[in-house]
């Protein structure tokens, strides 16, 4: 099964999906995320252009899905109980549960996305934006803490 259009489009703009999968372990949850590699807002305006309905603040897309270099794919597994709702942007918490795991896995083209994530994710009709997903990881920006794997050796552990 291949990427839909609708996943494709939200990928092009430079926005991240995820889809919930199964995990054989009680009080857990664990997610596949798709993350397009794209550069800085801060750093590469000329990238960006606002998108979005003003009353809840911009949100900003891709001009151009030619800036995106790659993608990162993320499995997450974590405790049910870290939700975005209850812990919000805690998330430095839900990385030092010692039962949390994180796996990354980069491709540089969107029909490499397909291969790498069947692992975790066969159908793809699963994936949506990440942020309809009610957990601490799936839409936050975590490559500050990602980037330092020694500070955090239990979450790449199998």
């Amino acid at each position: 099964m291949n990427i839909s259009q609708e996943i494709r489009n939200i990928l092009n703009r430079g926005r991240t999906v995820a889809a919930e999968i199964a995990t054989t372990q009680p009080d857990m949850c664990a997610f596949v995320v798709i993350i397009p590699s794209v550069p800085d807002r801060q750093n590469h305006p000329e990238a960006w252009r606002e998108w979005a309905d003003k009353s809840f603040g911009p949100a900003y897309v891709l001009k151009d899905s030619s800036y995106i270099t790659g993608y990162e794919i993320r499995y997450l597994r974590h405790d049910t109980k870290y939700t975005d709702t209850e812990w919000g942007w805690d998330y430095d918490l839900v990385l030092n549960d010692q039962t949390t795991r994180i796996k990354r896995i980069f491709v540089e083209k969107e029909d490499e996305i397909e291969q790498a994530i069947k692992p975790w994710l066969e159908d793809l009709s699963w994936l949506r934006p990440a942020e309809e997903f009610d957990s601490s990881l799936v839409d936050s920006p975590l490559d500050y803490y990602l980037d330092r794997p020694d500070e955090r050796p239990h979450l790449w552990l199998d």
